[in-house]
């Protein structure tokens, strides 16, 4: 048996700060049938699942109850890792090279502007008893921690804001990054201070997106109908959680990781790779990991590498050209960016937030569920048209019969409520008021027409 596994589809949302208009399974959805298309597969064939999730950013427990439908997964193993996209990844890479399955899906999403309160779940990441008591913000420990780095490295903060201004750029070039934008160093440089010497511009912000990952064995991989991209190697480690035992100028879990995955790819000079996704949340964190992935023999060399353009798409080694965290937000679970390449194809996809996170992968428009309308008096009853009714504008590509049990968003919760408002008024004219238009009629001797909703305002969706 091969140990060979490739990435043959690939499916992803657009990155947006919010999505009030989409729930996460309509996101999920989306991206599941794009990545179904692009791989040539149906969801059938599929031996199992990944989702990658955590509970209290997604307000629900055991999390994985919530994904099987949208995923075409009904009756098929899933489970959940409460990592982000890059650990489903190496855990699907895991069942493939087992024996256990030959094709498996890896869906990784975020529904952050759902979470009003994001600083409070992060104290559960602290010790109970030491760390969370202090009330630290997450932003104050990243100030802490780049004071640190600056001051052992000799990196200066103009060069890490040079970071920022790479990063926001390069995502104009990438349609679907959440935050591109045209900055200087100097607009870096005067934006205020959260946490001295880390400033808000330096920070990545939030967003909303999904995206969807086929992965599968040799065998299966020839077979697809896109260039497959081979994944030759994946490594993965935690730091530690207490703030007292980790080391706060090298990012060791990005040492290990990173010699692992070079080790399984036969890797000696990891100037080799042609290009590098790393993690970005804050500016300083892209040197930080830069040097932990062995790049250069002297920390201070990251800095002036960043200085002389190096990083850039059209420097020696480019990093991060998706536009990173910074110019694509920061997604809870997502994988996040990948720069694709599939011969002399380059897109922008989705990546991952570990530093060995390069991927390969080409990505195509998905086909949409076919919708059949129907009229309003072939409905048995007012219960279900009630449950097939949405408005036109909010139509998305589930039936409502399913996703009227999902959780919904406010836009789409008003117009259902108004429509059964509309409803009870329909019922009331033809029934109720029956009696009192007809006596009104003979009364005045004439016809009276009370308003009703008008058909054209409504779609019925099967």
């Amino acid at each position: 048996m091969s140990d060979r596994v490739a990435i043959i589809g690939i499916g992803f949302t657009s990155l947006q700060p919010s999505t009030p208009h989409a729930s996460f399974k309509e996101l999920m959805f989306e991206a599941a049938q794009k990545a179904y298309h692009d791989a040539g597969v149906e969801p059938s064939e599929i031996d199992s699942f990944v989702t990658c999730a955590e509970d209290l950013n997604e307000g629900l427990s055991i999390f994985d109850e919530y994904t099987p439908d949208q995923l075409g997964a009904v009756q098929k193993p899933m489970h959940t890792l409460t990592q982000d996209g890059l650990h489903g990844i190496a855990d699907a890479l895991m069942q493939i090279r087992s024996g256990i399955a030959e094709l498996v899906v890896v869906e990784a999403h975020s529904k952050a502007s759902n979470i009003k309160t994001p600083e409070w779940l992060l104290d559960y990441a602290l010790d109970p008893l030491y760390n969370r008591p202090l009330g630290f913000n997450p932003h104050a420990l990243a100030g802490l921690e780049m004071n640190v780095f600056l001051h052992e490295t000799g990196i200066s903060a103009e060069q890490c804001a040079q970071v920022a201004v790479k990063n926001r750029t390069n995502a104009l070039r990438n349609p679907i990054a959440a935050y591109p934008l045209a900055l200087t160093p100097m607009y870096v440089e005067s934006s205020p201070y959260v946490s001295y010497p880390l400033r808000e511009a330096e920070i990545a912000e939030r967003a909303d997106g999904c995206a969807v990952v086929v992965l599968a064995n040799e065998k299966r991989a020839h077979r697809a109908q896109s260039k497959p991209a081979w994944v030759h190697g994946v490594g993965f480690a935690n730091d530690s959680a207490t703030l007292e035992s980790r080391d706060w100028v090298r990012a060791e879990y990005v040492r290990i990781a990173a010699e692992r995955a070079y080790r399984q790819a036969a890797i000696q000079n990891p100037r080799a790779i042609h290009l590098f996704e790393v993690d970005d949340t804050y500016a300083y964190k892209e040197l930080q990991h830069l040097i932990a992935l062995g790049l250069y023999s002297e920390p201070a060399e990251a800095g002036r590498s960043v200085e002389a353009g190096e990083t850039k798409p059209d420097g020696k080694m480019p990093v991060n050209v998706s536009g990173g965290v910074l110019g694509m937000g920061l997604n809870d679970g997502d994988a996040q960016g990948c720069s694709n390449r599939r011969g002399n194809d380059q897109i922008h996809a989705p990546r991952s937030r570990d530093p060995e996170g390069t991927g390969v992968a080409r990505s195509k428009a998905g086909s949409r569920l076919r919708r059949d309308e129907i009229k309003p008096d072939r409905l048995r009853c007012r219960r279900e048209r009630a449950g097939r009714f949405r408005w036109t504008a909010h139509e998305r590509r589930v039936s409502l019969g399913r996703l009227r049990r999902l959780e919904e968003t406010l836009p789409a919760l008003l117009c259902r409520r108004r429509h059964r408002r509309l409803c009870r008024g329909a019922s009331l004219v033809s029934r109720g008021l029956g009696a009192v238009r007809y006596g009104a009629r003979d009364m005045r001797g004439e016809n009276v027409k009370l308003p009703t909703p008008s058909p054209s305002r409504f779609s019925y969706d099967l």
